[in-house]
């Protein structure tokens, strides 16, 4: 709205500048000419101010439209001043002209004198002249501000082409900006992306390190297990049984002996005694048997000398009736055992040794 009344201003400066001119023509034809200007300028600005007008109703608020109402009422006194001055000063100018031709003529064709003494028709070319070269001044200044109107047209041009070429670089800027702007964005949300996906692969890196780890220490348990079960349990229940075996041979010949020493007659051998020696063969069976595993040949043989011997001794027991014969039964099962026992030990040690370096 501004610009709009800074327009109505300058038309109006223009419209004065106009009829200030018109008052100093002298030539009908510069005279016409200027008249149609100051014409057009009036009518150019009577439009402004009716569009300044319409603008100033279509507005929303009460207050800015009286504002724009109120200044603009001056513009409207200053038109109506400006046409009633450039209609005077058209006519003026047109009759100040028409009466100086007339004189003109007058004087011409009344073949007078002037006060100075010279002839009319002298003074007619001395005006004429004058006239001629006023009217060849004005058309020097006019030609010159032609040239420098057309040279400020010029320049404007290409100040209007540089603005317009950097208008077009800054856009092209601002483009590749907005370009530049976007693939950052897209990198930013790909390092994003990236990152996650990283964090998920080291996740996973240590999860399967993990789970290595743990299968490792598995198998080490395994084979640590494996090895004790085939090496350290089975030497020590070897040496286990190798110790009782030794510890029943040497007790069951301690009592052959401590029983064929002894000077009481066989009659009162006590039956308890012989109740002991059977039961000690008792003890010495089931170690055997718990000591050798099942699938050997060896424990088989253990098995039937133990039970033989065992209940040889007792059927040689219940069935004498005399003690002599009991305790001479039992001497000769006892020695018979003691062989026996003896014999398959060193048999199971070999077998032991053989089954050891199998292993």
């Amino acid at each position: 709205m501004d610009a709009k009344f800074r327009s109505l201003s300058k038309q109006a400066a223009d419209c004065q500048r106009l009829i200030y001119r018109i008052n100093n023509v002298d030539s009908l034809a510069v005279q016409e000419e200027v008249a149609s200007l100051i014409r057009n300028d009036v009518r150019r600005l009577e439009k402004d101010i009716q569009s300044v007008k319409l603008l100033a109703d279509e507005e929303d608020r009460q207050a800015t439209k009286n504002q724009i109402l109120n200044r603009l009422g001056e513009y409207e006194t200053q038109y109506r001043q400006l046409q009633i001055t450039s209609r005077q000063a058209i006519l003026k100018s047109k009759q100040r002209i028409q009466q100086k031709e007339q004189e003109t003529r007058e004087a011409l064709f009344g073949n007078k004198r002037t006060d100075g003494g010279h002839n009319f028709t002298e003074e007619y070319e001395l005006r004429q002249r004058n006239s001629r070269g006023n009217d060849e001044s004005l058309l020097r200044a006019t030609s010159s501000v032609t040239e420098a109107l057309q040279r400020t047209s010029t320049l404007m041009q290409q100040e209007l082409e540089k603005s317009s070429y950097s208008a077009s670089t800054l856009a092209e800027s601002s483009k590749t900006l907005s370009g530049t702007l976007s693939e950052y964005d897209n990198l930013g949300s790909l390092l994003t992306i990236s990152k996650r996906m990283i964090t998920h692969l080291e996740t996973s890196d240590w999860f399967d390190r993990l789970v290595l780890l743990f299968g490792v220490i598995v198998f080490s348990l395994v084979v640590l297990y494996i090895i004790k079960k085939r090496t350290y349990d089975v030497g020590k229940s070897w040496i286990s049984w190798m110790g009782s075996a030794v510890i029943e041979k040497k007790s069951t010949s301690l009592t052959i002996s401590a029983t064929m020493e002894s000077p009481l007659a066989p009659s009162s051998m006590p039956m308890s005694s012989l109740v002991s020696s059977s039961s000690s063969l008792d003890v010495v069976e089931p170690t055997l048997s718990s000591l050798i595993p099942s699938p050997s040949p060896t424990s088989l043989v253990v098995e039937s000398l133990s039970s033989s011997s065992t209940s040889s001794v007792l059927d040689s027991i219940s069935s004498s009736s005399p003690t002599s014969l009991a305790v001479d039964s039992l001497f000769s099962s006892s020695h018979t055992t003691a062989t026996l026992v003896s014999t398959p030990l060193d048999s199971v040690s070999s077998v032991i040794h053989t089954w050891r370096d199998e292993l």
